[in-house]
Protein backbone atom coordinates (compact mmCIF):
# COMPACT_ATOMS: atom_id res chain seq x y z
CA UNK A 1 0.00 0.00 0.00
CA UNK A 2 2.80 2.40 0.92
CA UNK A 3 4.64 1.68 -2.32
CA UNK A 4 1.50 2.33 -4.35
CA UNK A 5 0.74 5.60 -2.58
CA UNK A 6 4.39 6.66 -2.89
CA UNK A 7 4.28 6.00 -6.65
CA UNK A 8 1.52 8.64 -6.98
CA UNK A 9 3.40 11.33 -5.08
CA UNK A 10 5.81 14.02 -6.29
CA UNK A 11 9.60 13.50 -6.31
CA UNK A 12 11.73 14.37 -3.32
CA UNK A 13 14.20 17.24 -3.33
CA UNK A 14 17.63 16.63 -1.83
CA UNK A 15 20.40 19.20 -1.60
CA UNK A 16 23.89 17.79 -1.63
CA UNK A 17 26.69 20.11 -0.54
CA UNK A 18 30.45 19.63 -0.75
CA UNK A 19 32.95 21.80 1.09
CA UNK A 20 36.71 22.09 0.53
CA UNK A 21 38.88 23.87 3.08
CA UNK A 22 42.60 24.57 2.71
CA UNK A 23 45.01 24.93 5.62
CA UNK A 24 48.49 26.30 5.03
CA UNK A 25 51.05 25.58 7.76
CA UNK A 26 54.47 24.73 6.32
CA UNK A 27 52.55 22.28 4.13
CA UNK A 28 49.22 22.75 2.44
CA UNK A 29 46.38 20.45 3.52
CA UNK A 30 43.08 20.01 1.78
CA UNK A 31 40.04 18.94 3.81
CA UNK A 32 36.76 17.84 2.28
CA UNK A 33 33.29 17.31 3.72
CA UNK A 34 29.90 16.69 2.21
CA UNK A 35 26.30 16.39 3.34
CA UNK A 36 22.91 15.54 1.90
CA UNK A 37 19.95 17.45 3.25
CA UNK A 38 16.36 16.54 2.48
CA UNK A 39 14.66 19.80 1.55
CA UNK A 40 11.31 18.28 0.59
CA UNK A 41 10.65 14.57 1.32
CA UNK A 42 7.90 14.03 -1.28
CA UNK A 43 7.20 10.31 -1.82
CA UNK A 44 9.90 9.43 0.75
CA UNK A 45 7.55 10.55 3.53
CA UNK A 46 5.30 7.55 2.87
CA UNK A 47 7.77 4.95 1.64
CA UNK A 48 10.03 5.18 4.67
CA UNK A 49 13.08 6.05 2.57
CA UNK A 50 13.45 9.37 4.39
CA UNK A 51 14.11 7.73 7.76
CA UNK A 52 16.43 5.06 6.38
CA UNK A 53 18.37 7.71 4.46
CA UNK A 54 18.95 9.78 7.59
CA UNK A 55 20.17 6.70 9.46
CA UNK A 56 22.41 5.76 6.53
CA UNK A 57 23.98 9.22 6.50
CA UNK A 58 24.67 9.05 10.23
CA UNK A 59 26.49 5.72 9.78
CA UNK A 60 28.52 6.88 6.78
CA UNK A 61 32.02 8.10 7.70
CA UNK A 62 32.13 10.23 4.54
CA UNK A 63 28.82 12.01 5.19
CA UNK A 64 28.15 14.74 7.72
CA UNK A 65 24.65 14.93 9.15
CA UNK A 66 24.62 18.74 8.84
CA UNK A 67 27.07 21.33 7.58
CA UNK A 68 26.88 24.96 8.67
CA UNK A 69 26.16 27.72 6.18
CA UNK A 70 29.46 28.75 4.59
CA UNK A 71 30.55 31.39 2.09
CA UNK A 72 33.16 31.07 -0.64
CA UNK A 73 36.62 32.26 0.62
CA UNK A 74 35.30 32.44 4.18
CA UNK A 75 38.04 32.22 6.82
CA UNK A 76 37.67 29.38 9.30
CA UNK A 77 39.13 29.03 12.77
CA UNK A 78 41.08 25.90 13.69
CA UNK A 79 39.45 24.53 16.80
CA UNK A 80 41.47 21.36 17.26
CA UNK A 81 44.00 19.21 15.39
CA UNK A 82 42.93 15.56 15.18
CA UNK A 83 44.87 12.63 13.78
CA UNK A 84 43.22 9.47 12.57
CA UNK A 85 45.03 6.56 10.94
CA UNK A 86 43.06 4.79 8.23
CA UNK A 87 43.85 2.09 5.71
CA UNK A 88 42.59 2.00 2.18
CA UNK A 89 39.66 -0.33 1.67
CA UNK A 90 39.11 -2.54 -1.37
CA UNK A 91 36.35 -1.58 -3.74
CA UNK A 92 33.00 -2.92 -2.54
CA UNK A 93 31.50 -5.88 -4.39
CA UNK A 94 28.78 -5.28 -6.93
CA UNK A 95 25.13 -5.63 -6.08
CA UNK A 96 22.79 -6.56 -8.92
CA UNK A 97 21.66 -2.95 -9.26
CA UNK A 98 25.22 -1.57 -9.27
CA UNK A 99 26.38 -4.16 -11.79
CA UNK A 100 23.55 -3.24 -14.17
CA UNK A 101 24.42 0.42 -13.67
CA UNK A 102 28.07 -0.33 -14.55
CA UNK A 103 26.93 -2.17 -17.69
CA UNK A 104 24.84 0.85 -18.69
CA UNK A 105 27.69 3.29 -18.08
CA UNK A 106 30.09 1.22 -20.21
CA UNK A 107 27.60 0.63 -23.01
CA UNK A 108 27.52 -3.14 -22.48
CA UNK A 109 24.22 -4.88 -23.01
CA UNK A 110 20.80 -3.34 -23.42
CA UNK A 111 17.80 -3.04 -21.06
CA UNK A 112 16.26 -6.08 -22.73
CA UNK A 113 19.35 -8.22 -22.02
CA UNK A 114 20.24 -7.20 -18.44
CA UNK A 115 17.85 -9.73 -16.88
CA UNK A 116 19.32 -12.52 -19.05
CA UNK A 117 22.88 -11.50 -18.09
CA UNK A 118 22.08 -11.64 -14.37
CA UNK A 119 20.25 -14.94 -14.79
CA UNK A 120 23.22 -16.58 -16.53
CA UNK A 121 25.61 -15.48 -13.78
CA UNK A 122 23.54 -17.47 -11.29
CA UNK A 123 22.50 -20.37 -13.56
CA UNK A 124 26.12 -21.10 -14.49
CA UNK A 125 27.17 -20.64 -10.85
CA UNK A 126 29.72 -17.93 -11.63
CA UNK A 127 28.53 -15.86 -8.64
CA UNK A 128 26.55 -16.32 -5.46
CA UNK A 129 24.61 -13.75 -3.50
CA UNK A 130 25.93 -13.06 -0.02
CA UNK A 131 23.50 -10.72 1.69
CA UNK A 132 23.01 -8.22 -1.16
CA UNK A 133 26.38 -8.46 -2.88
CA UNK A 134 27.60 -10.75 -5.65
CA UNK A 135 30.60 -12.88 -4.69
CA UNK A 136 32.50 -14.99 -7.25
CA UNK A 137 32.35 -18.77 -6.86
CA UNK A 138 35.29 -21.10 -7.51
CA UNK A 139 33.87 -21.68 -11.00
CA UNK A 140 33.76 -17.94 -11.61
CA UNK A 141 37.34 -17.48 -10.38
CA UNK A 142 38.54 -20.35 -12.61
CA UNK A 143 36.77 -18.76 -15.61
CA UNK A 144 38.39 -15.39 -14.96
CA UNK A 145 41.78 -17.10 -14.63
CA UNK A 146 41.29 -18.80 -17.99
CA UNK A 147 40.25 -15.54 -19.64
CA UNK A 148 43.23 -13.63 -18.21
CA UNK A 149 45.71 -16.29 -19.35
CA UNK A 150 44.16 -16.40 -22.81
CA UNK A 151 44.07 -12.63 -23.15
CA UNK A 152 47.79 -12.44 -22.31
CA UNK A 153 48.52 -14.84 -25.17
CA UNK A 154 46.35 -12.83 -27.56
CA UNK A 155 47.94 -9.51 -26.54
CA UNK A 156 51.39 -10.93 -27.17
CA UNK A 157 50.31 -11.56 -30.75
CA UNK A 158 48.74 -8.07 -31.06
CA UNK A 159 45.29 -9.54 -31.42
CA UNK A 160 42.05 -7.97 -30.36
CA UNK A 161 40.91 -8.37 -26.75
CA UNK A 162 37.45 -9.95 -26.94
CA UNK A 163 36.76 -9.33 -23.25
CA UNK A 164 37.77 -5.69 -23.21
CA UNK A 165 34.85 -3.48 -22.13
CA UNK A 166 35.42 -1.05 -24.99
CA UNK A 167 35.42 -3.87 -27.54
CA UNK A 168 32.13 -5.24 -26.18
CA UNK A 169 30.55 -1.79 -26.18
CA UNK A 170 31.66 -1.14 -29.77
CA UNK A 171 30.18 -4.48 -30.81
CA UNK A 172 26.85 -3.44 -29.25
CA UNK A 173 26.96 -0.21 -31.24
CA UNK A 174 27.69 -2.10 -34.47
CA UNK A 175 24.76 -4.43 -33.82
CA UNK A 176 22.54 -1.39 -33.33
CA UNK A 177 23.78 0.04 -36.64
CA UNK A 178 23.06 -3.28 -38.37
CA UNK A 179 19.51 -3.31 -36.99
CA UNK A 180 19.08 0.26 -38.27
CA UNK A 181 20.41 -0.64 -41.73
CA UNK A 182 23.49 1.59 -41.39
CA UNK A 183 26.00 -1.30 -41.61
CA UNK A 184 26.22 -4.59 -43.53
CA UNK A 185 26.37 -7.55 -41.16
CA UNK A 186 28.62 -9.53 -43.54
CA UNK A 187 31.38 -6.92 -43.46
CA UNK A 188 31.19 -6.76 -39.66
CA UNK A 189 31.51 -10.54 -39.34
CA UNK A 190 34.38 -10.63 -41.83
CA UNK A 191 36.33 -8.36 -39.46
CA UNK A 192 35.27 -10.12 -36.27
CA UNK A 193 35.29 -13.83 -37.09
CA UNK A 194 39.07 -14.33 -37.58
CA UNK A 195 39.68 -12.81 -34.15
CA UNK A 196 37.10 -15.15 -32.61
CA UNK A 197 38.74 -18.23 -34.16
CA UNK A 198 42.14 -17.14 -32.91
CA UNK A 199 40.81 -16.49 -29.42
CA UNK A 200 39.17 -19.94 -29.29
CA UNK A 201 42.47 -21.53 -30.30
CA UNK A 202 44.35 -19.60 -27.63
CA UNK A 203 41.72 -20.54 -25.04
CA UNK A 204 42.61 -24.22 -25.34
CA UNK A 205 44.81 -25.12 -22.41
CA UNK A 206 47.77 -26.96 -23.93
CA UNK A 207 49.69 -29.80 -22.36
CA UNK A 208 53.42 -29.49 -21.65
CA UNK A 209 55.01 -30.78 -24.87
CA UNK A 210 58.11 -32.15 -23.10
CA UNK A 211 55.93 -34.07 -20.61
CA UNK A 212 53.84 -35.44 -23.48
CA UNK A 213 56.96 -36.74 -25.20
CA UNK A 214 58.17 -38.38 -21.96
CA UNK A 215 54.79 -40.06 -21.44
CA UNK A 216 54.74 -41.34 -25.02
CA UNK A 217 58.24 -42.75 -24.57
CA UNK A 218 57.12 -44.44 -21.34
CA UNK A 219 54.11 -46.04 -23.05
CA UNK A 220 56.34 -47.34 -25.85
CA UNK A 221 57.50 -50.01 -23.36
CA UNK A 222 53.99 -51.45 -23.07
CA UNK A 223 53.73 -54.85 -24.76
CA UNK A 224 50.33 -56.04 -23.51
CA UNK A 225 47.49 -53.61 -24.08
CA UNK A 226 44.04 -54.00 -22.56
CA UNK A 227 41.30 -55.23 -24.88
CA UNK A 228 39.02 -52.50 -26.32
CA UNK A 229 35.88 -51.91 -24.23
CA UNK A 230 32.57 -50.73 -25.67
CA UNK A 231 30.45 -48.49 -23.46
CA UNK A 232 27.27 -47.27 -25.10
CA UNK A 233 28.24 -45.96 -28.54
CA UNK A 234 31.89 -45.36 -27.56
CA UNK A 235 34.78 -47.80 -27.83
CA UNK A 236 37.71 -47.26 -25.46
CA UNK A 237 40.93 -48.58 -26.96
CA UNK A 238 44.12 -47.62 -25.11
CA UNK A 239 46.47 -48.79 -27.86
CA UNK A 240 44.67 -46.83 -30.56
CA UNK A 241 44.56 -43.74 -28.36
CA UNK A 242 48.31 -44.02 -27.76
CA UNK A 243 48.99 -44.30 -31.52
CA UNK A 244 46.76 -41.30 -32.27
CA UNK A 245 48.56 -39.15 -29.70
CA UNK A 246 51.92 -40.30 -31.06
CA UNK A 247 50.93 -39.30 -34.62
CA UNK A 248 49.84 -35.88 -33.38
CA UNK A 249 53.18 -35.40 -31.60
CA UNK A 250 55.14 -36.49 -34.68
CA UNK A 251 53.19 -33.91 -36.72
CA UNK A 252 54.08 -31.18 -34.19
CA UNK A 253 50.44 -30.86 -33.11
CA UNK A 254 49.94 -29.74 -29.52
CA UNK A 255 47.76 -31.83 -27.23
CA UNK A 256 45.22 -30.10 -25.02
CA UNK A 257 45.61 -30.15 -21.24
CA UNK A 258 42.71 -32.63 -21.08
CA UNK A 259 44.43 -34.96 -23.54
CA UNK A 260 47.69 -34.65 -21.59
CA UNK A 261 45.84 -35.62 -18.40
CA UNK A 262 44.32 -38.61 -20.21
CA UNK A 263 47.79 -39.66 -21.38
CA UNK A 264 49.15 -39.46 -17.83
CA UNK A 265 46.30 -41.61 -16.45
CA UNK A 266 46.90 -44.15 -19.21
CA UNK A 267 50.57 -44.37 -18.25
CA UNK A 268 49.54 -44.96 -14.62
CA UNK A 269 47.30 -47.86 -15.69
CA UNK A 270 50.31 -49.57 -17.31
CA UNK A 271 52.60 -48.76 -14.38
CA UNK A 272 53.83 -52.36 -14.07
CA UNK A 273 55.01 -52.53 -17.71
CA UNK A 274 57.00 -49.29 -17.56
CA UNK A 275 60.59 -49.35 -16.20
CA UNK A 276 60.70 -48.23 -12.57
CA UNK A 277 63.21 -45.42 -13.16
CA UNK A 278 60.90 -43.88 -15.81
CA UNK A 279 57.86 -44.25 -13.53
CA UNK A 280 59.67 -42.46 -10.71
CA UNK A 281 60.84 -39.61 -12.96
CA UNK A 282 57.28 -39.06 -14.22
CA UNK A 283 55.74 -39.47 -10.74
CA UNK A 284 53.38 -42.11 -12.06
CA UNK A 285 50.79 -43.32 -9.55
CA UNK A 286 50.72 -47.04 -8.94
CA UNK A 287 47.13 -48.11 -9.69
CA UNK A 288 45.09 -49.77 -6.97
CA UNK A 289 43.84 -53.18 -8.04
CA UNK A 290 40.14 -53.84 -8.47
CA UNK A 291 38.67 -55.20 -5.23
CA UNK A 292 38.44 -58.99 -5.15
CA UNK A 293 34.68 -59.02 -4.54
CA UNK A 294 33.68 -56.31 -7.07
CA UNK A 295 33.41 -58.69 -10.03
CA UNK A 296 31.39 -61.08 -7.85
CA UNK A 297 28.95 -58.31 -6.93
CA UNK A 298 28.52 -57.24 -10.56
CA UNK A 299 27.92 -60.84 -11.67
CA UNK A 300 24.84 -60.99 -9.41
CA UNK A 301 23.04 -58.64 -11.81
CA UNK A 302 23.47 -60.88 -14.88
CA UNK A 303 19.92 -62.25 -14.67
CA UNK A 304 18.24 -59.36 -12.88
CA UNK A 305 15.19 -57.65 -14.38
CA UNK A 306 15.78 -53.99 -13.61
CA UNK A 307 13.05 -51.47 -12.81
CA UNK A 308 12.11 -48.93 -15.45
CA UNK A 309 14.19 -45.71 -15.38
CA UNK A 310 12.78 -43.20 -12.90
CA UNK A 311 12.70 -39.54 -13.90
CA UNK A 312 12.78 -37.02 -11.07
CA UNK A 313 12.80 -33.44 -12.35
CA UNK A 314 15.43 -33.26 -15.09
CA UNK A 315 17.40 -36.27 -13.82
CA UNK A 316 16.82 -39.86 -14.88
CA UNK A 317 17.81 -42.67 -12.50
CA UNK A 318 18.50 -45.88 -14.44
CA UNK A 319 19.78 -48.81 -12.37
CA UNK A 320 20.62 -50.89 -15.45
CA UNK A 321 22.72 -48.12 -16.99
CA UNK A 322 24.52 -47.53 -13.68
CA UNK A 323 25.50 -51.21 -13.28
CA UNK A 324 26.68 -51.39 -16.91
CA UNK A 325 28.80 -48.28 -16.37
CA UNK A 326 30.49 -49.88 -13.35
CA UNK A 327 31.11 -53.07 -15.33
CA UNK A 328 32.82 -51.05 -18.08
CA UNK A 329 35.08 -49.34 -15.54
CA UNK A 330 36.10 -52.66 -14.01
CA UNK A 331 36.80 -54.06 -17.49
CA UNK A 332 39.23 -51.16 -17.99
CA UNK A 333 40.97 -52.11 -14.75
CA UNK A 334 39.64 -49.14 -12.78
CA UNK A 335 39.04 -49.47 -9.06
CA UNK A 336 35.56 -48.29 -8.07
CA UNK A 337 35.23 -45.49 -5.54
CA UNK A 338 33.84 -46.01 -2.05
CA UNK A 339 30.60 -44.24 -3.00
CA UNK A 340 30.16 -46.43 -6.08
CA UNK A 341 30.68 -49.60 -4.01
CA UNK A 342 28.22 -48.37 -1.36
CA UNK A 343 25.52 -47.74 -3.96
CA UNK A 344 26.23 -51.09 -5.63
CA UNK A 345 25.69 -52.82 -2.27
CA UNK A 346 22.34 -51.05 -1.87
CA UNK A 347 21.28 -52.21 -5.34
CA UNK A 348 22.05 -55.83 -4.39
CA UNK A 349 19.66 -55.50 -1.44
CA UNK A 350 17.11 -53.64 -3.57
CA UNK A 351 16.87 -56.52 -6.07
CA UNK A 352 17.45 -59.19 -3.41
CA UNK A 353 14.05 -60.81 -4.04
CA UNK A 354 15.37 -61.92 -7.47
CA UNK A 355 18.51 -63.54 -6.04
CA UNK A 356 18.81 -67.10 -4.78
CA UNK A 357 19.96 -67.41 -1.17
CA UNK A 358 20.11 -63.68 -0.41
CA UNK A 359 21.08 -64.35 3.21
CA UNK A 360 24.07 -66.40 2.06
CA UNK A 361 25.12 -63.65 -0.39
CA UNK A 362 24.86 -61.00 2.35
CA UNK A 363 27.02 -63.11 4.64
CA UNK A 364 29.57 -63.83 1.88
CA UNK A 365 29.94 -60.17 0.82
CA UNK A 366 29.64 -58.64 4.28
CA UNK A 367 26.33 -56.91 3.58
CA UNK A 368 24.74 -57.93 6.88
CA UNK A 369 25.72 -54.64 8.48
CA UNK A 370 23.91 -52.50 5.87
CA UNK A 371 20.72 -51.21 7.43
CA UNK A 372 17.65 -50.77 5.28
CA UNK A 373 15.90 -47.44 5.82
CA UNK A 374 12.62 -47.50 7.71
CA UNK A 375 9.69 -47.07 5.36
CA UNK A 376 6.66 -45.02 6.39
CA UNK A 377 3.86 -47.58 6.50
CA UNK A 378 1.30 -44.97 5.45
CA UNK A 379 2.80 -44.46 1.95
CA UNK A 380 1.32 -47.57 0.31
CA UNK A 381 -2.25 -46.96 1.64
CA UNK A 382 -2.06 -43.30 0.58
CA UNK A 383 -1.05 -44.20 -2.96
CA UNK A 384 -3.70 -46.92 -3.04
CA UNK A 385 -6.60 -44.63 -2.14
CA UNK A 386 -5.40 -42.00 -4.65
CA UNK A 387 -5.72 -44.55 -7.45
CA UNK A 388 -9.51 -44.23 -7.09
CA UNK A 389 -9.50 -40.54 -8.02
CA UNK A 390 -11.51 -40.04 -11.19
CA UNK A 391 -11.59 -36.25 -11.52
CA UNK A 392 -8.21 -34.49 -11.29
CA UNK A 393 -7.63 -30.75 -11.03
CA UNK A 394 -6.64 -29.02 -14.24
CA UNK A 395 -2.86 -28.46 -14.64
CA UNK A 396 -1.68 -24.93 -13.91
CA UNK A 397 1.19 -23.37 -15.85
CA UNK A 398 3.26 -20.64 -14.24
CA UNK A 399 6.10 -19.31 -16.31
CA UNK A 400 8.03 -22.30 -17.65
CA UNK A 401 6.74 -24.66 -14.96
CA UNK A 402 3.56 -26.71 -14.98
CA UNK A 403 1.96 -27.95 -11.76
CA UNK A 404 -0.02 -31.12 -12.39
CA UNK A 405 -1.54 -33.23 -9.59
CA UNK A 406 -1.93 -36.31 -11.78
CA UNK A 407 1.67 -36.22 -13.04
CA UNK A 408 2.92 -35.64 -9.50
CA UNK A 409 0.99 -38.65 -8.21
CA UNK A 410 2.26 -40.86 -11.06
CA UNK A 411 5.83 -39.76 -10.31
CA UNK A 412 5.51 -40.65 -6.62
CA UNK A 413 3.97 -44.02 -7.46
CA UNK A 414 6.82 -44.89 -9.83
CA UNK A 415 9.48 -43.79 -7.34
CA UNK A 416 7.91 -45.80 -4.50
CA UNK A 417 7.65 -48.84 -6.75
CA UNK A 418 11.33 -48.58 -7.72
CA UNK A 419 12.89 -47.46 -4.43
CA UNK A 420 10.37 -48.58 -1.83
CA UNK A 421 10.40 -45.19 -0.10
CA UNK A 422 9.66 -41.47 -0.42
CA UNK A 423 11.24 -38.46 1.27
CA UNK A 424 9.53 -36.76 4.20
CA UNK A 425 8.82 -33.74 2.03
CA UNK A 426 7.19 -35.90 -0.65
CA UNK A 427 5.06 -37.69 1.95
CA UNK A 428 3.92 -34.34 3.36
CA UNK A 429 2.97 -33.08 -0.11
CA UNK A 430 1.15 -36.34 -0.84
CA UNK A 431 -0.98 -36.04 2.32
CA UNK A 432 -1.93 -32.46 1.43
CA UNK A 433 -2.96 -33.60 -2.03
CA UNK A 434 -5.06 -36.45 -0.58
CA UNK A 435 -6.91 -33.91 1.60
CA UNK A 436 -7.83 -31.87 -1.48
CA UNK A 437 -9.58 -34.90 -3.02
CA UNK A 438 -11.35 -35.91 0.21
CA UNK A 439 -14.76 -35.65 -1.46
CA UNK A 440 -13.76 -38.51 -3.84
CA UNK A 441 -12.34 -40.76 -1.10
CA UNK A 442 -14.88 -43.00 0.71
CA UNK A 443 -14.76 -42.82 4.51
CA UNK A 444 -12.11 -40.10 4.48
CA UNK A 445 -12.69 -39.09 8.10
CA UNK A 446 -12.16 -42.67 9.28
CA UNK A 447 -8.86 -42.91 7.40
CA UNK A 448 -7.74 -39.43 8.45
CA UNK A 449 -6.52 -40.36 11.93
CA UNK A 450 -4.86 -43.67 11.03
CA UNK A 451 -2.95 -42.19 8.08
CA UNK A 452 -2.16 -38.82 9.67
CA UNK A 453 -4.13 -36.83 7.10
CA UNK A 454 -5.13 -33.16 7.51
CA UNK A 455 -8.70 -31.92 7.53
CA UNK A 456 -10.47 -32.05 4.14
CA UNK A 457 -9.44 -29.09 2.02
CA UNK A 458 -11.42 -27.35 -0.63
CA UNK A 459 -9.52 -27.53 -3.94
CA UNK A 460 -8.21 -24.11 -4.93
CA UNK A 461 -6.87 -24.67 -8.39
CA UNK A 462 -3.92 -22.28 -8.55
CA UNK A 463 -2.65 -22.54 -4.96
CA UNK A 464 -3.17 -26.22 -4.27
CA UNK A 465 -1.76 -27.58 -7.49
CA UNK A 466 1.41 -25.60 -6.80
CA UNK A 467 1.72 -27.14 -3.32
CA UNK A 468 1.59 -30.61 -4.83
Amino acid sequence: WKRFIASQMVPAKIMRRSVEATVVNNNEYLFKASSSDIIFPGFMKVSGVETSRRISNQNDDNEETNLPELEINELLNIVEWLTDKKETKPLPRYTEAKLIKALEENGVGRPSTYAAIMSKLFDREYVEKIKKTLAPTNVGKALIGLIIRTEEKCKNENNIDLFDVNFTASMEEKLDEISQGKMEWISMLNDFYPHLLNWKEQAKEKADSSLVNDLLDALSHVSEWAEPVKSGKKIYDDHKTYLDFKDSSNNNEDLTAKQGDLLFKMACRYYHQIPSNISENLNLIKPQPVRDDTSRKLSLFDNITFNEPNKVGKRVYDDSKFVNSLSDQVALGKRLSEKQIAFLDKLILKYGDQLDDLDGIKSELGLDTISTPEVDETIAPLLEIMENISVWAEPVKRGKMEFNDKSFFDSLSTQFKNNGSLSDRQIGALKKMVARYADQIPNYNEKKDSLGLPEPRKPIENKDVKEA
